[in-house]
């Protein structure tokens, strides 16, 4: 009987140890994955600030109520030949240049200088005119949690945010596009109305401008113009595989300039 007790108490022991060891392996597995996020992102900020440098970025300066701010465009595309411009919305994280893959996997987790990152890239949909031609162009990122990339894309849900941050621009090599926003929803990631790039025609354009403000959760002062181009801002939504936050605006040239109708679709 006695022997019995002693071999069930060093079983207990044995088993309680054993729990003690994998409670212990499991808190360092946790410590360790968040320390690794926490170096990713820090990485990911340092790569994009670096980039800043090499832009020589610039912050914009009132001319005749217009902003006119300045990249080095040129100099960035002999680091990475795919961009296609710059985002900006001040004030915000939101300051990053933009490139175009082969596909749309290209820079899920791959920085602007080529290196491997969590964060990845802001990148134009592959399908999109890199020359911004057709009706509706889609920039995806990343929702990060540290609010890098488009992680502060949510915070636009709030009208008082987004009353105080409505200064947004793209840039390109040669204009510089004040983006208005008009409408901000949740849509699935796959087959949504926001993918529509092209369009028959002025009607149908409109028309599809109307249902996205329709659906916004917030309400804007801005109004459906067919003359502008669109440009649509995309990321993922927290914990939600295929469900995204879509952000459209309206491309107004910054310098007032009139701009050349967006190249309808065709049957080609």
């Amino acid at each position: 009987m006695a022997k019995q007790k002693t071999r069930k108490g060093k079983l207990s022991r044995l088993l309680w140890r054993l729990l003690t060891i994998a409670a212990i392996t499991g808190a360092l597995v946790t410590a360790l994955v968040m320390l690794s996020g926490i170096l990713d992102y820090r990485a990911g900020e340092q790569s994009y600030a670096k980039v800043r440098q090499q832009a020589a970025l610039v912050q914009p300066v009132a001319q005749q109520d217009k902003y006119q701010p300045k990249v080095a465009l040129d100099e960035l595309s002999k680091i990475n030949q795919d961009l296609v411009g710059w985002l900006q919305i001040d004030d915000t994280p939101i300051d990053y240049p933009v490139v175009q893959g082969n596909d749309n996997d290209q820079y899920l987790t791959i920085a602007f200088d080529g290196s491997a990152m969590r964060s990845g890239s802001l990148f134009l949909d592959s399908r999109c005119s890199p020359d911004l031609l057709d009706a509706n162009h889609l920039i995806y990122g990343h929702n990060m949690q540290d609010g890098s990339m488009f992680g502060s894309l949510k915070q636009f849900l709030a009208p008082a945010y987004l009353a105080e941050h409505r200064q947004m621009r793209f840039i390109d090599e040669e204009r510089t596009y004040n983006l208005v926003p008009y409408a901000i929803y949740h849509a699935k990631g796959s087959g949504g109305d926001y993918m529509k790039r092209t369009f028959s025609g002025e009607d149908e354009y409109l028309t599809w401008q109307q249902q996205a403000i329709s659906r916004s959760l917030v309400e804007m002062d801005t109004q459906p113009d067919a003359t502008l181009r669109t440009m649509t801002l995309v990321t993922c939504q927290s914990g939600a595989r295929d469900d995204r936050l879509v952000m459209q605006t309206l491309m107004q040239l910054a310098d007032g300039a009139e701009e050349g109708p967006w190249v309808a679709e065709t049957n080609d």
